[in-house]
């Protein structure tokens, strides 16, 4: 018998589609001290129920879709006891046909009735080609285009039950598969599984999917109205527009949490006031003199309007005039913190951590192609290191990546005469 939980774990995957495995599991803790059994039962919760679990906009959207499914329930309900006309001349219908066929049922409800189809869902073997078939049969790695093929072959498939899979649901997929054929689809460095090893897939599977639901001349990130289109440029002396129906819509994609807050016109002329200010003290103190607690919160408070003047497409040089302190390493990294959840010097610190020493490892390997450059910048961060005891491994763990992809440095780099 089928756990009646299985039902509230999918729905709240599907209603919350980024939400990370530690938050759904204190989620679902929560839920279940409050008696929430059933999907029918989240129509019974209350907004001060989830406070504190997640936020505002998260709780609403749990709550309306309880809403949703307490509508829909009620509806078949009516349907079941409502008396059937009679109409003279033709044959009654019947009632399963009056609901149309499955996959339009599935659309409409627009959730998947099986909370398990993932580990079901048969994969479309006798639609590839033999560039895929005949090297997964042998063992042998899929080519890149090999590849990008399966993927569209197996998400044409499952966007046959469903235009939006969950992160969880294609991870099912992609272990389904590379588990049959390690020896070609396993994410591995030699004879090392990195991750789960199937990671790559399913994030792969993921983004074909999502590309495919991004409408159709819509730029990453934003979506213009026809409003101000045909002038152009906007007018630096114009007052700040609010961004409202009629402006650039909110499309947090591809990591983001806060992509584009909202800015009303209460606090668009205050927040213009503190940018200017800013500015002023930049341009006349010294940066010793700079009292960062104060210009962190206020780039903290200004960040909904330097989001719209990002995301109206302000060039750098004009965002370097308007936000000169958003521009410096504190301000770049409180601006991703904000932007993405992420500290981004923490997250690069244990990325090298865990990662390091098996991407070196790999760079030594003539399979690299690198392995005399990697071994030159090796020895040269062991020599640095030893010479002034700074840890010069981060710096020679990027050149190698540099090297790899056949990366310029003076290109990614600016380089300056430290005597000067």
């Amino acid at each position: 018998m089928a756990d009646p939980t299985d039902g509230l774990t999918e729905e709240i995957m599907n209603t919350l589609p980024n939400i990370d495995d530690t938050l759904l599991q204190s989620l679902m803790g929560r839920l279940m001290s409050l008696g929430v059994e059933t999907v029918d039962d989240i129509g019974l919760l209350q907004e001060q129920d989830l406070e504190g679990f997640l936020k505002p906009i998260q709780i609403r959207k749990i709550l309306t879709s309880g809403g949703q499914v307490n509508v829909q329930l009620a509806k078949r309900s009516s349907s079941q006891f409502e008396p059937s006309s009679p109409v003279s001349g033709t044959a009654s219908m019947s009632p399963l046909s009056s609901l149309g066929s499955p996959s339009q049922i599935f659309f409409e409800n627009s959730t998947n009735t099986d909370p398990n189809w993932a580990y079901k869902v048969d994969i479309p073997w006798t639609k590839m080609g033999r560039d895929i078939t005949d090297p997964l049969q042998r063992g042998k790695r899929l080519m890149p285009d090999a590849r990008r093929k399966l993927v569209r072959i197996i998400v044409d498939e499952i966007r046959e039950r469903t235009f939006h899979a969950t992160k969880t649901q294609f991870s099912v997929i992609a272990k389904r598969i590379v588990q049959r054929f390690p020896k070609s689809l396993e994410d591995r460095i030699e004879d090392i599984v990195v991750g789960t090893g199937y990671d790559l897939f399913a994030k792969q599977l993921l983004n074909r999917n999502d590309n495919l639901n991004r409408p159709m001349g819509v730029k990453m990130g934003v979506k213009t109205s026809d409003v101000g289109e045909s002038s152009g440029k906007r007018n630096d002396s114009q007052e700040v527009q609010v961004v409202g129906e009629t402006s650039k819509k909110k499309v947090d994609s591809y990591g983001c949490i806060n992509f584009s807050p909202s800015l009303n016109s209460d606090t668009a002329e205050s927040l213009e006031e503190i940018r200017e200010d800013m500015c002023r003290k930049y341009n006349n103190q010294n940066p010793k003199d700079h009292d960062w607690e104060m210009k962190e919160t206020q780039l903290r408070d200004t960040y909904s309007l330097q989001r719209y003047n990002i995301n109206e497409g302000e060039s750098v040089r004009d965002l370097l005039s308007k936000w000169p302190f958003l521009f410096t390493e504190r301000g770049l990294f409180l601006h991703f913190k904000l932007l993405v959840g992420l500290d981004i010097r923490n997250t690069i610190c244990e990325a090298f951590s865990k990662k390091a020493h098996r991407l070196n490892k790999f760079f030594k390997t003539e399979e690299s192609g690198i392995c005399k450059e990697a071994d030159e910048i090796i020895k040269e961060a062991k020599a640095q290191s030893a010479k002034d005891s700074v840890i010069a491994w981060l710096p020679a763990n990027i050149l190698a990546i540099m090297k790899y992809f056949s990366e310029k440095e003076e290109q990614l780099f600016l380089t300056v005469d430290v005597r000067t």
